[in-house]
């Protein structure tokens, strides 16, 4: 459900939330716990289909490519997109 990478600052919000409880904060909870949620809903490590489509383009972390140009690639020697 949630990335290697996030279990650190998921666990550093859930410990802040926790002890915001400990201290009767509403807020404090409240805050922890909806930093908590967005921290799991970034580091979410979702099953992805890749589509089979020769020199395809995908968006990084579900977003959306508004634009795409050739350049040249500097390691192979070449142009690419």
């Amino acid at each position: 459900m949630i990335a290697r990478e996030g279990l650190a600052p998921a666990s550093v919000s859930l410990l802040l939330a926790a002890s915001a409880a400990g201290f009767d904060s509403l807020y404090g909870t409240l805050a922890g716990v909806a930093l908590t949620c967005i921290v799991v809903w970034i580091f979410n490590d979702a099953e992805r289909v890749t589509p089979a489509v020769p020199l395809a383009l995908f968006a990084p972390v579900d977003g959306r490519m508004i634009h795409a140009d050739r350049r040249r690639d500097p390691w192979l020697e070449r142009p690419s997109t």
